[in-house]
């Protein structure tokens, strides 16, 4: 039911068997949940609340799921993205969701260009129209033209959950765009997910926690654009420090 998207290893293999998944709360959680699946309607990853009420939703820990998701990522990253030339990958946030993995992928693509999309695909209901533009990185295509390699960019993709695919293909196209209306070559396409419902996108790879459990909807619930301490990862503070990036 869950695997690595690009290993094809069974999540429920490598916990335990590597030392930081050995974590005992960890084992419990995940014992638990093969236990009520049957049950559960929404897995709901949170980092810290408010939590859902649902007797129905599954309450899974950001920390969990990042630290299954790197055993995916890090060979993939190191080998291909952290150890290349720099700025020869373009790091393209899905927004505002892939957002929250900044700080956990710095290491990995400190080197490279970042830079943030905001895909209208699924626009949710409370959605401010002002939300696309300012969850657009207006330097987008200057950052693009300023550090294209002479050869051409790789697109590494960040996303918090693969769903329906539908936001990160807009997001693909709308770089693929901007990369071929200045003659800039895309060499390779890769994507870095939490969770994914597919292991590829027409032939990208997506790295992450396959997860194949069709009846359960996977929810989650990060940062706000307000002052009130809700929750540390607030999407006005990760644009900032993306922006920062390449300043």
């Amino acid at each position: 039911m869950l695997y690595l998207s690009q290993k094809g290893t069974e999540l429920q293999e490598i916990i335990g068997k590597r030392n930081e998944l050995k974590e005992p709360e960890m084992k419990k959680w995940f014992k638990e949940f093969l236990e009520k699946q049957e049950e559960i309607l929404r897995v709901y990853i949170h980092d810290t609340g408010p939590y859902p009420e649902d007797k129905n939703t599954y309450l899974l820990p950001f920390r969990f799921a990042l630290m299954w998701a790197l055993q995916d990522w890090r060979p993939f990253l190191k080998k291909n993205v952290t150890s290349s030339e720099p700025n020869s990958w373009l790091v393209v946030f899905v927004a505002r969701g892939g957002m929250i993995l900044a700080e956990d992928l710095e290491s990995f693509i400190d080197s490279h260009v970042w830079t943030y999309y905001k895909p209208q695909a699924h626009p949710k209901e409370f959605d401010d129209p002002d939300v696309f533009r300012i969850y657009t990185d207006r330097l987008f295509e200057d950052k693009v033209i300023e550090f294209a390699p002479e050869n051409g960019f790789n697109v590494l993709f960040v996303e918090d959950v693969v769903d329906t695919g539908d936001n990160l293909e807009e997001t693909y196209e709308y770089v693929s765009e901007i990369l071929d209306n200045n003659d800039i070559t895309l060499n390779r396409a890769a994507t870095v997910s939490l969770f994914t419902r597919m292991p590829t996108l027409e032939d990208m790879p997506i790295y992450g926690i396959l997860f194949g459990a069709e009846n359960i909807q996977l929810d989650r619930a990060w940062g706000n654009d307000y002052e009130d301490g809700l929750d540390r990862r607030d999407f006005k503070e990760l644009k900032e420090y993306i922006d920062e990036h390449n300043r």
